[in-house]
């Protein structure tokens, strides 16, 4: 719908174009603020890296959702390491990139109904409910399951559906979870079949086709209700007749997914 240049916005000091390249990712993480209707990132101020390595940072704040930048804030110098952001109450936290870790996997020794020290792999967090793969015996089960942080339950999704881990999503707050159906192996190929879990039961609610998405690649779930796919340029959308919170999704497991946000007018 529309294109940012986020170099191009005011700052001091400014935020740096690319001119010539960046030898690394402008913008590292974000988080968004759904109180404020910000989100931050974190950019570097140098294209290229100094002489010793390193490069200077700053926390940049921008509306939602007319990019704005409201917030320029010193993120540390001389690091080796792009810093982490963190938000709390409304307060950004800065910590050292060589000093943060994103936990991989949540302690259920405490999570009715089993309390079992279970090996899990955390997926995706939204909320307070966090999607599990869950380990079993056989590693080519793949078994998923939510747990809730605030009630300490966890509901594993039943029947086990044909997806990969990075094929299942939580939607915004996580009270449900959308499952592409895959086949074949050892290289699984997208069926163009969804199917939409309640977290609450572990059971399917609903079961939708876009065939269209076979080909294109998960973006996000939108408050309004609509899986966002891609190839390119080319857009798809699923609707799945129902709305959800504004409550951002992350998927800590990895960082090739892009923090994506929505703002409804």
């Amino acid at each position: 719908m529309a294109s940012h240049d986020l170099a191009g916005l005011p700052g001091n000091p400014p935020i740096p174009a690319a001119t010539g390249g960046f030898d690394g990712c402008l913008a590292y993480q974000a988080e968004y603020d759904p109180a404020a209707s910000v989100f931050y990132t974190v950019a570097p101020l140098q294209a290229i890296a100094k002489s010793d390595g390193t490069k200077d940072y700053r926390a940049l704040g921008f509306s939602i959702p007319d990019l704005r930048l409201v917030k320029n804030i010193a993120a540390g110098a001389n690091l080796d390491a792009p810093p982490h952001l963190t938000l709390a109450g409304g307060d950004v936290k800065i910590s050292p990139g060589a000093a943060w870790h994103p936990p991989t996997d949540l302690d259920l020794s405490t999570f009715a109904p089993d309390k079992q020290p279970l090996g899990n792999q955390i997926i995706e967090t939204s909320g307070n409910r966090i999607l599990l793969r869950i380990f079993t015996a056989d590693p080519a089960q793949l078994s998923l399951a939510v747990a809730d942080t605030h009630s300490k339950t966890i509901v594993r999704l039943q029947p086990a559906p044909a997806t990969t881990v990075s094929n299942a999503h939580l939607v915004p707050a996580g009270s449900a979870v959308l499952i592409e159906e895959v086949t074949g192996a050892p290289k699984p190929v997208k069926t163009g079949k969804l199917d939409l879990f309640d977290a609450a039961t572990g059971r399917s609610i609903e079961q939708l086709t876009g065939p269209t998405v076979r080909a294109q690649y998960f973006l996000a779930i939108s408050p309004t209700g609509k899986a966002i796919y891609h190839s390119g340029e080319a857009y798809s959308f699923v609707d799945f007749g129902r709305s959800f919170t504004r409550d951002p999704v992350s998927r800590p497991s990895t960082g090739s997914y892009p923090a994506m946000f929505f703002a409804a007018k």
